[in-house]
């Protein structure tokens, strides 16, 4: 998704004027909730030196994978309207396409790895949905809001939060400013 940025802000760069505001509060309200998620997620994973299975991983076996498609999703929220609506139409469709041929290889390569590396993670992966959360499962999962700061930054989500940061006023400015 990140290796997309350039190709995204030339194309959003030809239609930044037509994106009415609802889509764009969509779009933002989307990306910040995916962010959320991804920096809930990265404040409890330890990489391969430890099962997650708390925070978000209490509800889901891959928090982060899902927060990076609401953020996807937030910026298809920005292309709701404008003049190259049938190219972008077509670029998101071929950048969904990738994006879940990859997500899914992805997954099946670190559902092995962790089965190797934990035992426990059978059953984990038997009682937690692997993408999207059951909210009557989350309380009895377990589900708890944890935030550390020092994992986050260990496991470099803040460059990721800097960039949306950016991205997102550069847009914004777009917007409402031009």
């Amino acid at each position: 998704m990140r290796g997309c940025a350039v190709l995204y802000f030339i194309i959003f760069y030809h239609i930044r004027k037509d994106v009415p505001a609802p889509a764009f509060f969509a779009g933002t309200a989307l990306v910040i909730l995916g962010e959320l998620v991804r920096l809930l997620s990265n404040s409890v994973i330890r990489k391969n030196s430890s099962l997650a299975s708390s925070g978000p991983y209490a509800a889901v076996r891959h928090p982060l994978y899902l927060g990076s498609f609401l953020i996807y999703l937030g910026f298809l929220c920005f292309h709701v309207t404008g003049k190259f609506y049938s190219a972008v139409a077509v670029f998101w469709l071929i950048l969904t396409a990738a994006t879940i041929i990859m997500y899914k290889k992805k997954i099946a390569g670190e559902e092995k790895l962790m089965a190797e590396l934990f035992p426990r993670y059978p059953e984990y992966r038997k009682t937690t949905p692997a993408l999207f959360p059951n909210p009557f499962q989350m309380k009895k999962a377990g589900f708890k809001i944890i935030f550390n700061f020092k994992q986050i930054v260990k496991n470099r989500e803040h460059k990721l939060l800097a960039g949306l940061v950016v991205m997102l006023i550069v847009i914004a400015g777009g917007i409402f400013y031009y």
